[in-house]
């Protein structure tokens, strides 16, 4: 990659309006990439009604300091934010697209990117989607990045679909989580949502997650998480290829 230049980052903000723990998932990468002097651009797409989403994004970004760095496509070649034409300019000059979750499918931006690199969050729902036929996302990209840390590796259940994946760690602006001091009672709290599709003809074990270990259960409390290693799991389905990447790794508070 050449010296800082320009990133566009794919993803699906706008439809989850008020769900500030999602927004934060692509806000780590947009505050990351800017902090090494790259210039960011989200890249996202609505259907039905806009207002709301619109203007979640809108103040998001502004909140964090990249105020009107988005571009929302409505249909029709009608985008918020940035226009449209001025959207695929900043694509053409950009050093890359980074497609979460390959939420970017309008082939025009996606042959106006020089780079198109997918990036999985959720490890094992694209694996499952090709493994099963029912869907691949991972096609028209260049390079295929997963927070799965552990894909690829020979003793690793997930299948890697046949992909040179690159690996890396969910990566954490750390100038947005300015540290504190340790809770009273020395126990922190969170919040959380969980869900699951039950596959028949077992259903899940609430409580329970994939880890790089094997399946564990999840602490009923312990010290702090580190932010930097931190994942959102799921408890997984009974079969033998689901994701071993989600990890918990505890630091001591304070």
């Amino acid at each position: 990659m050449s010296a800082p230049g320009r990133i566009a980052i794919g993803g699906a903000v706008a439809r989850k309006p008020g769900a500030a723990g999602h927004a934060w998932q692509f806000l780590q990468y947009l505050l990351g990439f800017r902090s090494l002097g790259y210039e960011v651009l989200l890249l996202d797409r609505l259907e039905g009604g806009h207002a709301a989403g619109i203007e979640w994004v809108r103040r998001t970004l502004r909140d964090a300091g990249m105020d009107g760095a988005y571009s929302i496509d409505l249909g029709d070649g009608v985008h918020a934010g940035v226009p449209r034409a001025d959207a695929l300019a900043f694509l053409r000059g950009a050093d890359l697209l980074l497609n979460v979750m390959g939420y970017v499918t309008d082939e025009e931006l996606l042959a106006a990117a020089p780079c198109r690199v997918f990036l999985d969050t959720d490890p094992g729902f694209g694996q499952m989607w090709l493994a099963l036929g029912l869907a691949d996302v991972f096609a028209g990209h260049d390079v295929h990045v997963t927070i799965g840390e552990r894909i690829g590796a020979a003793d690793c259940t997930v299948p890697d679909c046949g992909i040179d994946w690159i690996t890396s760690p969910q990566p954490v602006a750390l100038g947005a989580w300015p540290k504190l001091p340790a809770p009273r009672g020395g126990r922190a709290t969170s919040v959380a949502s969980w869900r699951w599709t039950s596959i028949p003809p077992t259903p899940p074990t609430p409580g329970r997650c994939a880890t790089a270990a094997g399946r564990s259960p999840i602490p009923r409390s312990s010290p702090l998480p580190r932010t930097d290693t931190g994942r959102t799991c799921r408890p997984p389905p009974p079969r033998s290829w689901w994701p071993r990447a989600c990890t918990w790794t505890a630091a001591a508070a304070g």
